[in-house]
Parts: C-alpha cells; structure tokens; sequence
C-alpha cells in the first residue's frame, strides 16, 4: 500500500512544480472523500448481534469512516438473506424500523471512505483501480489554486472533468456490480410473460404491453419482498441515494407506495422496464403479505406524543414544510394540538397535515403508525390514574380561554351544585378521568388524546 501511495504522491510532484508534499497529501485525502461518497466504491460489511426488542445498535467500522449504510441482511447467503428495513440516524448508529424479536446476527454493509490518519490508508486495490482517477482529481484541484507556480485553471478544468467523468463511471460500475456491458441483475424469465388481474381482467406484462393509470397503493414492504423474490432488492436499494428525486428515498423508506409515484418510476427507468413490466411489479406485490390496515377514523386511530410525530416528520424531510403553515391553518385548534403534547389519527391536526402534504388516508395512518415507533410512546392514561394530569380549575378556565372554547364549557356547567363536574369547575381542583374532563371531552367532541393534551397544556399556565 505504501508503494501506491508514494506513486500517486510522486507523479503529483512531477506534474506540480513546487507544490508542498503536505499540501498534495491533503488534497489526496480530500479526493478520495470525494471518490468514495459519489461511488461507494468501498464497501465494508460488519456483522453485530441483535437483542430481542432493541432498535437501535451503535456499530463502528474498522476500515474507515461510514459514509452511509447500503443495507442489512439477516444472512451472508444471498439465496436465502432477507433485507431489512433500516435506517441511519447519524454515524455508526443503525435504528431498525421494526425490532428484531429474537436475538440473531445480522451483517451491515457500509460505504466508508478513508478516516483522518495520514498517510491516508485504502485497500491497495482501491490504489489500483482508481489509480488515474485519483491523480486527476489532486491534480484538478491544485491547478484549481490561485497564484502558485503549478496555477493553471485550463488544466485544472480538464482535470476536474476527468475525474467527475470518471467517478460517474465507477458509480455505475458499482451499481452493476462489475459486470461487463450489463446491469448487476438479470431479469427473471419467470415473468417474462406473465398474467395478472388489475382490477378488470387479465392483461399481458411483456415488454411492451398495455399502461394503466392506476394509484391503488401498496406498502413499501410488499414491493421490498417482491423485489427480493426477483433478486432486484439490493440493486434498487443501491441505486436509491443516487435518485435525483428526494421524494424517492422518502418513499422507499416509508409505508406506502403506487405505480405511479417517483419511486415506481425511479424503478422503472434504473431497470430499464416497460410501464407494463413496472405494473406487473405493482400488481404481484399486492398479493404479498404485509398490506395496511384499512385507513378508518376510529377508536382504534392511534394516538402518539407530538414529539413522536414531529420525529416522524423530520425522518421525512417533511417537519419545514409542516411547521411553517401551521401558524396559518383555518382551525385554531391545529396550533393547539401542534404544541401540545399528544395527537391521534383523525384529529384536526392530523387533517391538517394531510391537506397540506397531499397524503391519502392510508399515506397518513403509516405515518401516525411509524411515529408510534418513535422514543416516547404515549402511555395508558385512564380515569383516576395516579399518573394523570392534576391541576387548578381556573388554569383549565384558562387553557379553555386560550382556546376559544371557555363560554361553550360555561354554558354546560351543570346547575346542581351537587353534581361533580359543577363541583370541580366551582372548586379548585380537576384532574383528567374527573366528572368535569369527562364533560368538557363529550362537549367539544374531543378524543382522549386531545383532552389529554388540555390538561398538560393547562398545567404549564399560571394559576
């Protein structure tokens, strides 16, 4: 390795007169960052062992320094490896969307690119491969540089260029595993003619078939599974950060999925499919176990802590967009519930959100579904609960205030003095589960989570 090293540094040298060797050494450094984040070129695999009901494992690299996490599968053998859906917070920290139930080993794979030490150290391969790469790119960026005895923008465009042109090329070999003048999978004959029903007959998906324009949607896992039966699972899940649509990767690690949004057609067009091969795709995954629920308003809507839904949100690259509209939303109430403590499924907030976003019911019943998955889940609170909410009468008087809503509760009051919720608004204490949070729930047609969120947005006034 050192060999290499020293070859890249003295044809630098040959080519810059009288540039520093401290300065060549670090420009290497930052051409190779800049090689293995636009390729992931490198790629280490780390095997770490699962706890039953953990989420989150903290893995460090050995080689370098991880630069994002390509996928982790539950088995070195690709016949039988599942793919499981995980995702990076930051930096050697792994989170699974759905614990693991039972311990068992699992294998990480990371692109990593060179840690801080000097001399820079890569696999000698690596020196190998990219070894005109890797020159071009120090020589682009030091002839880029003002008012030095090697200076020489021409060059360093030319150089530059070089490089760009050739990462792409490596990018792409990546993604196809090496293999010569193809993609790193070979479409399976099994569907090379095949039949299945969307919704109103049998239709023929060979290449060239009949388009539908259809948005029924499936869940993301259905796709994933149907990819990994037709061995394409990984070749989309390396080609994903390459999507130069955001909302692709979004998708691809939500709930929800159609023909017809930016990932199908991401898939579509990374494959080289016809719109009828994709649809064949769509529709086959359908059959595959892991649908959604049914999206009803019910009681059974989850309801999570704000903070859960917030994480959710900006999982999702999607809290900005959310956040500066609520200030405006036509329903006070949204701006209640956004910074109060608790929201359900169905509420005004939740509608609000998916106006806002354009999400379909069941886009909105996964969200509420993941961020249920987030730290804090919202813990059962029932009547006369130790752990519910107590507080001053006259700070509810001024939540309700807040609100909006004080006269609409006034007017309800009971006239028997007798009666335990004329008790508690007349008295000087309430607590959630009382006669009277009982009362004020039926009167505004709240849920449980929403009065909930009253009683601690009423606990944070001042008496």
């Amino acid at each position: 390795m050192a060999s290499d090293y020293n070859a890249i540094l003295d044809l630098a040298r040959l080519r810059l007169p009288g540039a520093l060797d401290g300065v060549i050494q670090l420009e290497l450094s930052r051409v190779l960052d800049d090689l293995c984040d636009k390729t992931n070129a490198w790629v280490e695999q780390v095997a770490f062992q699962s706890v039953a009901g953990q989420y989150s494992y903290e893995i460090y690299t050995v080689q370098g320094d991880p630069i994002r996490l390509m996928n982790v599968v539950d088995d070195l053998d690709p016949a039988v490896a599942r793919p499981w859906d995980v995702f990076m917070n930051y930096p050697n920290v792994i989170q699974f969307r759905t614990a693991p139930s039972v311990a068992k080993t699992f294998y990480a794979n990371f692109s990593i690119m060179p840690d801080d030490d000097f001399p820079v150290t890569v696999p000698t391969w690596f020196w190998s491969k990219y070894h005109s790469l890797i020159l071009d790119g120090i020589l682009g960026r030091m002839m880029s540089q003002i008012a030095k005895p090697y200076s020489s923008p021409a060059n360093a465009r030319i150089h530059t260029a070089a490089f760009n042109s050739g990462a792409n090329q490596a990018r792409v070999e990546m993604l196809r595993r090496y293999r010569f003048r193809g993609q790193g999978w070979m479409f399976p004959q099994g569907w090379a003619a095949r039949k299945f029903s969307l919704g109103g007959g049998a239709v023929n998906v060979a290449p060239g078939g009949s388009t539908v324009a259809d948005t029924s949607e499936i869940t993301v896992i259905q796709l994933k599974r149907r990819l990994n039966e037709s061995g394409l699972l990984w070749t989309i899940d390396a080609l994903i950060p390459a999507s130069p649509y955001a909302e692709t990767n979004i998708i691809w690690n939500g709930q929800v999925t159609h023909k017809q949004d930016n990932l199908a057609r991401f898939i579509q067009s990374s494959l080289s499919w016809s719109t009828a091969q994709t649809i064949a795709l769509y529709t086959s995954a359908a059959a595959l176990p892991g649908a959604l629920p049914p999206a009803t308003l019910d009681t059974a809507a989850p309801e999570v802590y704000i903070v859960q839904l917030k994480q959710q949100l900006n999982f999702l690259a999607q809290i900005e967009g959310v956040q500066v509209v609520i200030p405006g939303a036509p329903d006070p109430d949204v701006r209640v519930v956004w910074g109060g403590v608790a929201s359900a499924y169905g509420d005004s907030l939740s509608l609000f959100i998916q106006s806002t976003l354009g999400y379909s019911n069941a886009q909105m019943l996964a969200l509420y579904i993941d961020a249920f998955s987030q730290e804090r889940a919202m813990p059962a609170i029932s009547a006369n609960d130790p752990d519910a909410p107590t507080l001053f009468t006259e700070q509810l008087k001024r939540q309700l205030n807040v609100d909006g809503v004080l006269a609409t509760i006034a007017a309800v009051i009971p006239a028997d003095v007798t009666d335990p919720a004329n008790i508690a608004w007349t008295g000087g204490i309430t607590y959630y589960g009382d006669a009277l949070s009982n009362l004020v729930q039926t009167t505004l047609d709240y849920t449980a989570a929403q009065t909930q969120t009253l009683y601690y947005s009423a606990m944070q006034l001042t008496r």
